[in-house]
């Protein structure tokens, strides 16, 4: 149902959030398409957006050969997934590997996970735009009401149930800028905050892991042709898109519904775009990903020592804050030259090469590509 000042949608789709074209921090068109309800309010230079989404947890409600999964308890810590033996063992089992291991092949029930989204965007002048949101994911249990009421604050909302869902707060913004008539520019950015504990927020020990993003675009000629040239930067906390509890991680059968490397990672993108004319198009791109190097045990520890209290030293039983990469990191760099046109109305071609540096993704470190893509009614 559409209007010029209403929308409402409901449906298996994609939803993306924000202002970057490489994947946005909140809402982004990583995960395959979720069920939803979707809801958009816009009134001069104020938009309300709100989203509640299901999401496939892949975790089972119950194994007749593990009591795991047992239906009396709601939630589980990461921990309880997994046997102590393996990780210190230093084996790096996948969820998927294990659960599998339990339950067999066959089908099984799996327990609800939901994600509920809501944003305000202001247009300050005709070239400032902000906006803010929370997001939330739960599950496990009914939707609570507080949840469907798209104007209520998620934060008082679940601080009243007992903080055990997975909130998450944010920001982002686009600036415009150049002569009037001509403007060329564009500088945008985004904040996400996870778990925000707001009487805390300028301790040592305040809870507050951030993922940022900074990007910046420009519009131009070279030999008569419009161009567009474009820089982005993600950086993701090790701590970001984590929660003790695994019934809500921010993820939709295993993907990330966030940005696409996940958390303790950043990603630099630039590309130049050259059309050629209207439906024609020639890019090249340069991409670079930093993901960390921690084993799958590592990633247990640190996840537990991220909730943990004491940061006074001064008995020599203390958790420091996480480094940057501290368990150094695996690598993906990519360059490649990009050929799109559109063969008839809704039909496109594209055609693309691309060389790889990597470092401990792939059997091989260093390797070209070629990609061809036929496209019927996908604009990109």
């Amino acid at each position: 149902l559409l209007s010029n000042n209403f929308e409402f949608i409901f449906g298996k789709f994609n939803t993306s959030f924000g202002p970057f074209s490489r994947g946005n921090l909140s809402l982004s068109n990583n995960a395959p398409p979720m069920d939803q309800v979707f809801i958009k309010l816009k009134h001069k230079k104020l938009i309300f957006s709100y989203v509640l989404g299901s999401l496939d947890s892949n975790i089972p409600r119950y194994s007749s050969e593990t009591d795991v999964f047992d239906e009396n308890h709601l939630y589980w810590n990461m921990w309880s997934l997994f046997e102590p033996g393996l990780i210190d063992a230093g084996i790096n089992p996948s969820a998927s590997t294990i659960l599998s291991n339990q339950l067999g092949n066959g089908r099984f029930s799996v327990w609800e996970r939901y994600v509920a989204y809501h944003r305000i965007d202001f247009k300050i002048k005709d070239n400032i735009r902000i906006g803010a949101y929370e997001q939330i994911i739960f599950g496990a249990r009914d939707i609570p009401m507080s949840y469907m009421i798209p104007i209520l604050p998620f934060w008082s909302s679940q601080h009243e149930s007992g903080d055990l869902d997975n909130l998450m707060l944010g920001f982002d913004f686009d600036i415009l800028f150049g002569k009037k008539e001509n403007i060329k520019n564009r500088f945008y950015g985004a904040l996400l905050i996870d778990e925000w504990a707001p009487y805390s927020t300028f301790d040592k020990n305040n809870r507050n892991w951030f993922a940022y993003q900074i990007g910046y675009s420009r519009n131009g000629k070279i030999l008569g042709k419009d161009l567009l040239y474009k820089m982005e930067y993600t950086r993701i906390d090790p701590r970001v898109y984590n929660h003790r509890f695994i019934i809500n991680e921010p993820k939709h059968h295993g993907y990330n519904i966030g940005f696409w490397s996940g958390n303790h990672s950043d990603d630099f993108l630039m590309n130049l775009a050259i059309l050629l004319e209207s439906n024609r198009y020639i890019k090249f791109a340069y991409e670079s990903t930093r993901f960390s190097n921690a084993s799958f045990g590592q990633k247990l520890v640190d996840l537990e020592n991220q909730y943990n209290d004491d940061y006074d030293c001064s008995d020599g039983n203390c958790y420091e804050p996480l480094s940057f990469l501290e368990h150094g990191y695996k690598y993906r760099g990519k360059l490649s030259l990009t050929f799109s046109t559109m063969v008839q109305y809704g039909l496109f071609f594209d055609l693309e090469l691309s060389t790889f540096n990597t470092k401990d993704l792939y059997f091989k470190d260093k390797f070209n590509d070629i990609t061809l893509k036929i496209r019927y009614n996908i604009s990109k």
